[in-house]
């Protein structure tokens, strides 16, 4: 399943290891923690890529009250601009 090699593969890439979530300890030095601790990985949620959206003010409020019309909620918005 693409989940399963996805947490394989970054827990390879960052040398962690899955594991439950708990409460880091607080009398950590900065120094002594690695740049990436742990990672987490939600299986209910999806990507979804919307292309060729014209710069114009107001779409994007366009395309999300749309979803939200639909109950589709949004946990991060990634905008890129692509030059050709």
């Amino acid at each position: 399943e693409d989940c399963d090699r996805a947490i394989t593969a970054l827990c390879s890439t960052f040398e962690v290891t899955s594991s439950p979530v708990h409460q880091a300890q607080k009398s950590l030095a900065y120094a002594d923690v690695p740049p990436v601790r742990g990672a987490a990985l939600d299986r209910n949620q999806a990507q979804l890529a919307i292309r060729h959206v014209p710069d114009r003010p107001g779409m994007a409020a366009r395309l999300f009250r749309l979803l939200a019309d639909h109950n589709i909620s949004v946990d991060m918005i990634i905008q890129s601009q692509r030059c050709r």
